[in-house]
């Protein structure tokens, strides 16, 4: 992912940071941009009203980044060394298992219960201490949803968001640069026909998962109670929310990794 393909001259100093760094950088324009409607998602997915202030709307996007860099950095991490030996898809997708099981599930599960709560991110870690302890920390509830979310995320970003950019940079000679390398608004294209296939593909993990997080309950529980609230339908609340926010995800890192 993210080759150095039509970079600037003026972004050669840039193209000196380590890959982690890329990562991390990528991680703060995401979450800067596309965090409110990932929280409008995931409140959604899990039962609870609409953020009431922009105060609101952030909270947790700091955390998040503890967790959106790492996540990123690994599953790049992976896909690069695996992608000869695995495949880039079957690399994309154990790096997205493995960061959702060690990190993504952890972190998230704090986010999500402290909008749950209305209040505080110490607030979720002091309650989740003392209710579950250090197991409730480290295997909290929706870390199997988790997983059937990461995956398919990973290899949209890791492996499909690529050919997706140069199959519409072949396709239409006006969204590409005289080196082949795709524009912003190919770029942008690409970046929506992917999460237009990965989002679908985890989107009910992602709502079951969200309400296992806010609720603590087991995933069979959280299907009853979203069946019962809102009929199969409820399974997929969300959906457009989530799709534009990965979407701005799916254009966020390619192009501070391209331009880095």
């Amino acid at each position: 992912l993210m080759s150095g393909a039509g970079q600037e001259p003026g972004c050669l100093a840039w193209a000196q940071l380590p890959r982690p760094a890329v990562m991390g950088l990528a991680a703060v324009c995401d979450i800067a941009f596309n965090y409110p409607l990932w929280i409008v998602a995931k409140r959604t997915g899990a039962g609870l009203p609409l953020p009431r202030s922009v105060q609101e709307t952030y909270k947790g996007g700091g955390l998040l980044w503890f967790s959106l860099f790492p996540t990123t950095a690994v599953e790049d991490g992976m896909t690069t060394l695996g992608a000869h030996s695995l495949g880039g898809a079957v690399s994309a997708a154990v790096s997205g298992g493995v960061a959702a099981v060690c990190v993504t599930s952890q972190v998230e599960t704090l986010i999500t219960r402290a909008h749950a709560m209305d209040g505080s991110l110490k607030g979720a870690f002091e309650k989740t201490w003392a209710s579950a302890g250090l197991k409730g920390l480290l295997l909290p509830y929706g870390m199997a949803a988790m997983v059937g979310r990461e995956v398919p995320f990973a290899m949209g970003l890791f492996f499909l968001r690529d050919d997706f950019t140069q199959r519409v940079a072949a396709a239409a000679p006006a969204l590409r640069h005289q080196d082949g390398s795709s524009t912003f608004i190919g770029e942008g294209v690409a970046s929506v026909c992917t999460s237009c296939i990965a989002t679908p593909l985890s989107h009910v993990a992602s709502v079951v998962c969200a309400y296992q997080q806010a609720h603590s309950v087991d995933w069979r529980t959280a299907v009853d109670h979203i069946v019962k609230e809102e009929g199969w339908v409820g399974l997929w609340r969300g959906l457009a929310a989530r799709t534009v926010a990965l979407s701005g995800t799916m254009f966020v890192f390619p192009i501070v990794g391209r331009m880095c």
